[in-house]
Order: C-alpha cells, then structure tokens, then sequence
C-alpha cells in the first residue's frame, strides 16, 4: 500500500507535518501556483445564483440534504457542476462543498447579518422535520443558538445535557450559557457548572 498527502509546508497542522519530520513519509516539495483567497472570492462571486444558493446555506451548516438545499432555493446540480460542491450517499444524498475554503471565503462574504439569516432558514425548515439522531439534534440545537429561530430554553437545557453526557464540553457550555441568558433558570445552571468544572475551571462553576 502507499500514502501520498499533499499539504502547504508552511501551513500544515502538526498532526500532518510530523509524517515528514518524523520520517514516516517522504517529503516531495512541489512547485506550482496556489489559489488564495482572491480567486475563491472571484470564483464565488462567478457562480450562477442558485448554485451560489447552495454554498451559501452549506457554509453556515454541512452536509445538507438535496431536498433541504432545492426547498431553500439552491440548485444542487448546477453547483456541483460548477465544482463549488459534491453529493456523497449517506442512506440519502447529501451535500457537502467541494472545498473548505469554499466556506471560509462564503462565510466571509455573507457577513454576520447573511450568516444569521441563512442560519434562520435552515433551523426554520429543520424545525419541519426534527432530524432522528442526537447528533443530528445537537448540530441543530448549536445552529440555532445564533438565529432568529431560538428552541424553546426546555429543549436547549436538555441538549447541553445530552453533549455533556458524550463529552462534549465545549457544546455543553455553549448551549447552557445560552440557556441561562434567556432564561435565568437553575435547570441551566446546573449543565454549565457541570461544562466548566469539567474543562478545570472550577472557579467558575462556583
């Protein structure tokens, strides 16, 4: 069998910068040009406006459905005919983009306002067909935290709970504080106490 992975030398996290360094693969430095983050805008900014639809709402949430994506608006065809995204068959289609920098660069153009509202758009029409795995409910569950379509504070206390109980401190955290800044109640403090006491500070549990 044979490895081959390609990485910017000067931007690699550790993780992957350790396979040369600890000569677990052999390092072949190429030469050739990089797209940044000017050709992405441009790229973007070329994008029919359906398909430009479909990265916009899959940078604020990934994957989506086609179904989701075609009731929002998108064309899901025409974008990943256009290489801005790409179906993969999880039991249904769903759609992820094509590449990470697609995202950061669509995130940065849609600005907070733009993110929030696609945010809003994608809980409302969730809320329609809550998903069936807890996974899938807590992914939920944070995107709505920075929408104009909040859960009910019960249903916001009980998924802190829930990451807490798979470990998830910092979605624990994330969903209690929202909670107790809606709410006040103590039902919200007892999970935040439990997420920071948990990371080592306990300070603040107190």
């Amino acid at each position: 069998a044979r490895m081959i992975v390609s990485a910017r030398a000067d931007a690699a996290p550790d993780a992957i910068a350790a396979l040369w360094t600890d000569s677990l693969l052999t390092r072949i430095d190429v030469d050739g040009a990089t797209t940044g983050p000017t050709d992405v805008d441009q790229f973007i900014a070329e994008l029919p406006e359906a398909a430009r639809t479909v990265l916009d709402y899959l940078c604020v949430e990934e994957p989506l459905s086609v179904a989701d994506l075609t009731t929002l608006g998108g064309d899901v065809t025409a974008a990943v005919e256009w290489g801005a995204a790409e179906t993969r068959d999880r039991g249904e289609t769903v759609v992820y983009t094509a590449h990470p920098l697609f995202a950061q660069r669509a995130r940065a153009a849609l600005g907070d306002d733009g993110l929030r509202r696609r945010r809003t758009d994608v809980v409302a029409l969730r809320a329609q067909h809550p998903p069936e795995h807890l996974s899938d409910r807590l992914r939920l569950a944070s995107l709505a935290v920075d929408s104009d379509a909040p859960q009910p504070v019960a249903e916001v206390i009980d998924a802190a709970q829930q990451a807490l109980r798979l470990g998830d401190l910092i979605l624990g955290e994330r969903l209690a504080r929202s909670a107790l800044a809606r709410s006040g109640e103590l039902a919200a403090r007892l999970p935040l106490a439990q997420s920071v006491a948990f990371q080592g500070r306990g300070r603040e549990a107190d």
